[in-house]
């Protein structure tokens, strides 16, 4: 059994997301340009599953009108209770890539933030370009194993934390971000910065 493995990123692994998780995001997400986006050439798997989920770490709100641009149908969209709303969405049948699934879900507190999302395509899609994270800032590496690909990757800083978990097979990717950053948005309905 073959097995690659692949470093990328320049940010230290001695600083785990676990410690930082109670540190805040760097500023720059804090407005919805994120200026850290992918640049969203091409078709590539990995570029739209990253913007689309930093998309949900601007907020809802942000993340709605990606997707609608994007010409995503969002399948549910609701909260449950006063702290976490979410939204399933999906794209299938448009002859490009596979079926693809997004869910995100925001769980706003009082000091602190978390945000979840996930991203699937199920069916054929172009070769991944995993070097793309690196390339993104994310300190990670990646496994070609005989079953598929596996990889995680992570910012963690003084500024907060972000965790990428990655699944992938010929005809099934498994995209999944885990962020945790400042309660900063002026109020949890609007997801507004």
């Amino acid at each position: 059994m073959g097995v690659s493995m692949k470093r990328a990123g320049a940010v230290s692994r001695g600083l785990r997301l676990g410690v930082a998780a109670a540190a805040l995001l760097p500023a720059v997400l804090a407005t919805p340009t994120l200026a850290q986006k992918g640049p969203a050439a091409g078709r590539d798997v990995i570029d739209e599953g990253y913007n689309l989920c930093l998309d949900a770490v601007a907020g809802l709100d942000y993340l709605r009108q990606s997707l609608n641009a994007a010409g995503w149908t969002i399948d549910d969209d609701a909260n449950y209770g006063p702290y976490q709303v979410y939204i399933n969405a999906s794209i299938v049948g448009d002859g490009t890539t596979g079926d693809r699934y997004l869910y995100a879900t925001v769980e706003t507190y009082p000091t602190i933030d978390l945000v979840y999302c996930t991203y699937e395509v199920e069916g054929a899609y172009s070769v991944a370009d995993y070097g793309l994270l690196s390339a993104y800032g994310l300190d990670g590496e990646y496994q070609d194993l005989e079953d598929g690909t596996y990889g995680v990757w992570e910012v963690a800083d003084e500024a907060g934390g972000q965790l990428w978990l990655l699944q992938a097979q010929q005809d099934y990717l498994y995209f999944q971000l885990d962020w945790v950053g400042p309660g900063y948005r002026d109020t949890p309905a609007t997801g507004g910065k």
